[in-house]
């Protein structure tokens, strides 16, 4: 549900004004299967029965937006544009119906695995008799935090336009962009191992796991790490998607126009930006655990997933007439009616993570698997640089009648783009017996292995593509 009013203000003939204001309510379906239990949910003080009985009900995003145009010289060559406004986002819908059936009810959902030789497996066509199945009294279970918010996202920016010639213009523009209150994934039942109560889980491992990395930039250096273990050993993961991840997106851009004038037409830009935030993920489904560190979320700021610093894409249409005479005669149809149309596009490698394998994480808690001490997002991607081209020969035959003859090539350079990597940087060896609640692991650094390309192409980057057509005009 939504309303929106907005009005326009011309406050003088070379300045005008607006303001908007927009309200938005998503409204939640009902709650099915809450659960009965009493107990209280470590970390967030409600009980089971009550985070499984309540589902957001946020009513105040009120998104306010504000914008005005310049033109500074009165000659309508020159103009200053510029606004801002909040805009809020829709809780995802699989994250709504997981919260409304993972909630430990024994009416809710469950998941079974069978090997066709254990018991109770049925033999084909015959299915599971559901009856001969419960529910774990610790089954998974999700559920929103106190007082969850819709996402929010703050935009604005300033154009700076100036036509330098005729159809021909440049632009500078700054862009900004705040995400507040943005999901993310939190297991509230875990507790690093030297604060454990008589009804946590005991720590297999030792309070401490202490690391030797083997080979690679930081061969030889040891360090020490908690590990966690279930605060409440009688419960599982219980999940809470929490609206608690911050991001900021700022980019300059410069831009240049010409429209199709004497036979060329020029569009080129190049922004350069960053972007960085604390874990934003883009997970359609709850994850178990998303953090590296529940109680170290310091740990989990840097470069966001998609921080490209710099993109350039620069296009033309080129129809010369080389031919100025008959355009009837035979120099006419071979010299004239030629089309060129280049794309050209360059972008800075995506940021990536060195992770690790092996185990429940470093620190046992089964979220981030990335290596801590790099810093998340610490390692690029190559950069991608791909060209288009299309060219045409346009055969007039009437003033009505044509026929055009077209060559398109995707990817001409048949570059090959790198799309993602390897990027377990460490695998775990097996651990020592904890003494003294320390146990000893290897790390093993993938020398052959990390930072090589497993992805080449995706659904827009492909390998050189050539099409070609023909097309009759009348």
């Amino acid at each position: 549900m939504a309303l929106f009013v907005q009005d326009d203000f011309r406050v003088t003939p070379r300045f005008t004004f607006n303001l908007g204001l927009r309200w938005e309510y998503q409204k939640m379906p009902g709650v099915q299967l809450p659960n009965s239990s009493l107990t209280v949910i470590p970390y967030d003080g409600r009980t089971l029965n009550e985070v499984t009985s309540t589902l957001p009900n946020d009513k105040d995003n009120f998104g306010p937006r504000v914008g005005f145009a310049w033109d500074i010289f009165g000659n309508g060559k020159t103009s200053l544009r510029g606004g801002i406004g909040i805009y809020y986002g829709r809780l995802m819908m699989a994250q709504i119906f997981n919260a409304m059936i993972n909630t430990g009810n024994p009416n809710g959902q469950g998941q079974v695995s069978l090997s066709n030789s254990a018991a109770g497996a049925p033999t084909f066509p015959n299915v599971v008799n559901p009856s001969t199945f419960a529910l774990a009294s610790n089954a998974n279970i999700q559920f929103y935090s106190r007082n969850f918010q819709n996402p929010t996202i703050t935009q604005y920016d300033v154009v700076l336009e100036r036509q330098i010639m005729k159809n021909t213009v440049v632009s500078f523009s700054y862009l900004g962009s705040l995400g507040r209150h943005l999901p993310t994934f939190v297991d509230e039942n875990l507790v690093p191992c030297t604060q454990r109560l008589a009804t946590s889980a005991a720590c297999s491992n030792g309070n401490f796991i202490n690391y030797t990395i083997v080979g690679g930039p930081r061969s030889g250096q040891t360090f020490l790490i908690e590990q966690q273990t279930r605060l409440n050993n009688s419960l599982g993961q219980l999940t809470q998607i929490q609206d608690s991840v911050q991001s900021r997106y700022d980019a300059f851009v410069a831009q240049f126009n010409r429209r199709f004038t004497q036979g060329l037409q020029v569009q080129a830009s190049w922004t350069f930006a960053k972007s960085k935030d604390n874990l934003q993920n883009s997970s359609v489904f709850p994850l178990g655990n998303a953090p590296y560190d529940q109680f170290n979320r310091f740990l989990d700021e840097g470069p966001s997933d998609n921080d490209v610093r710099h993109k350039i894409v620069a296009s033309a249409v080129y129809s010369p007439k080389f031919y100025k005479g008959d355009a009837g005669s035979i120099m006419g149809y071979i010299a004239n009616g030629w089309t060129i149309s280049p794309i050209v596009t360059f972008l800075t490698g995506k940021p990536y993570s060195a992770r690790t394998s092996g185990g429940n994480g470093l620190n046992n808690a089964n979220g981030d698997f990335r290596f801590p001490f790099d810093g998340r997002n610490s390692y690029r991607l190559p950069n991608i640089l791909n060209t288009d081209l299309r060219l045409s020969k346009r055969f007039n035959f009437t003033e009505d009648l044509n026929l055009e003859l077209i060559a398109e090539g995707f990817n001409i350079f048949n570059r090959a783009n790198a799309f993602d990597v390897n990027a377990t940087a460490y695998t775990r060896g097996s651990v020592s017996a904890a003494v003294n609640g320390v146990s000893n692991a290897n790390l093993t650094y993938g020398t052959t292995t990390f930072g090589t390309t497993t992805l080449f192409d995706t659904f827009y980057w492909r390998e050189r593509q050539i099409q070609l057509a023909a097309r009759f005009n009348f």
